[in-house]
């Protein structure tokens, strides 16, 4: 599990930019689900390492691209929200 646990937040530091979720050690793996004659599902999960506030999330975004270009941005504004209001 720690292993796994690195490697995903090596995901972050180098492919989708520890800089879109500031103040946040966050650990996640992006996934594409292909449909057949359409857009690509665009999928995001992972976790957020925090102690007192431990957090998973997973973003689905049917027929909208992959993962990295439209999940990273939306679970960044939510992990946002949510760091503001667990202070």
């Amino acid at each position: 599990a720690k292993v796994l646990q690195e490697y995903m937040q090596n995901n972050v530091t180098v492919k989708y930019g520890a800089e879109n979720f500031p103040g946040l050690t966050v650990g996640a793996k992006t996934g594409t689900g292909e449909v057949e004659g359409k857009k690509p599902n665009a999928m995001l999960a992972g976790f957020v390492e925090n102690e007192k506030y431990p957090l998973a999330f997973i973003a689905c975004v049917e027929d909208a691209g992959y993962g990295r270009a439209v999940c990273v941005p939306v679970v960044s504004k939510v992990l946002t929200a949510v760091q503001q209001n667990l202070k």
